[in-house]
């Protein structure tokens, strides 16, 4: 046995080969060994439920994935305060030195810093491998680099309450959208409801534009490429609207998370955003769009099949009006939110005012006295 103790460069082994008579071979074996250098741990992390704006009293949660060949020896926060020099807190020391840690809400306390308003944090993960193979100190990696601004409280609530408007606006015309979803539905006719009698009643569903369709679609061809053309535009909807339903809850979860992170939640802030927008979000398009996909696919597999697609339409009509009807009360929900912002903004502005309205009485309390000591 021919035994390697350290591979730190490139090498070319050559073999060469003898019979029990002892004849060798022409021309030796060649196997070249690659020295593989060793590598930073990979690092796939990122800050969970906090942007780029912090207060003072934040927490900073990182959740992610670190993988090493030679396993994660040791995990730390690098940051730095304005232009000073980076400084570290550790995460974790890992003397079993895993190949692959999964971060899961590890968090640095940034009112431990005595940072103010007006200040900038330079942010960051970093992680060391194990290797021991004495080719100096263990090499290093990092996550991405944020910089985050320090904010004070009620600033951060603003830019919060200003994504919120931005995001009910753009849920409102996710509504619009999923209606328009349920009218192609409804404007579905089969030869068995159309009527060839001249004055005879236009089908439910019909609107006044469909006059000049239903000349040109004179013929049960025509007409049958119509039905698959709605069908088919119903189906892209759905499948478009469930994934933007899916990020609005996603976007609303992330207020929610903010709010708890930069320690200026409420119970009933937090209620209102987890029980009566995100998780009903959630529902909506992990659980109620994909049904209408279910039903709208099934009705289109059996398009022409006389007896089944009327039934099967108005299935999926009725999930595409329990859709819109569920994200109305969402909506509804996002409007109640919008006035009780309004309402503490009120409040936060009382308090202020009747603050301001104290240090001046005790100032003017503080200048008579002064005033009758003089005297």
């Amino acid at each position: 046995n021919y035994t390697i103790e350290r591979l730190d460069d490139n090498t070319t082994l050559l073999f060469t080969l003898h019979d029990v008579d002892e004849i060798t071979g022409r021309d030796p074996v060649r196997l070249v060994l690659v020295a593989a250098p060793d590598q930073p741990p990979q690092m796939a992390v990122q800050m969970d439920g906090i942007g780029m704006a912090i207060t003072p009293q934040a927490c900073v949660p990182v959740v992610g994935r670190i993988a090493d060949d030679y396993g994660v020896g040791r995990i730390w926060f690098e940051y730095g305060i304005d232009d000073r020099e980076p400084e570290n807190r550790p995460i974790a020391d890992l003397p079993d030195a895993p190949a692959v840690f999964n971060l899961s809400g590890e968090a640095l306390e940034i009112r431990d810093l005595g940072l103010k308003p007006g200040q900038k944090l330079t942010l960051s993960v970093r992680s060391s491998d194990l290797c021991d193979l004495g080719q100096g100190a263990n090499l290093a990696g990092g996550s991405e680099r944020w910089l985050l601004d320090v904010v004070s409280p009620d600033q951060l609530r603003a830019m919060l309450e200003a994504r919120e408007l931005v995001l009910r606006q753009r849920f409102e015309r996710m509504l619009q959208e999923a209606a328009e979803t349920r009218d192609l539905l409804a404007r579905l006719e089969f030869e068995s409801e159309i009527s060839d009698e001249p004055g005879a009643e236009k089908p439910a569903g019909s609107e006044p534009g469909d006059a000049d369709a239903a000349e040109s679609a004179d013929t049960p061809e025509r007409r049958a490429s119509l039905r698959l053309l709605r069908v088919q535009g119903a189906l892209s909807n759905s499948r478009k609207s469930a994934q933007e339903v899916l990020g609005a809850a996603e976007a609303f979860d992330d207020i929610r998370k903010q709010l708890v992170n930069n320690r200026i939640d409420t119970e009933e802030l937090k209620r209102r955003l987890e029980d009566g927008i995100a998780r009903p979000l959630f529902n909506i398009g992990g659980e109620m769009f994909p049904e209408l996909e279910r039903r709208i696919e099934a009705l289109q597999a059996e398009l022409e099949n006389p007896p089944l697609a009327p039934e099967l339409r108005d299935r999926a009509q009725r999930q595409a009006d329990d859709i819109v009807l569920a994200m109305q009360k969402v909506l509804d929900r996002m409007l109640e939110l919008e006035s009780f912002n309004e309402a503490l903004e009120l409040l936060r502005q009382i308090v202020d005012e009747q603050k301001n309205l104290q240090e001046e009485t005790q100032k003017r309390h503080k200048d008579k006295l002064r005033d009758l000591l003089k005297e």
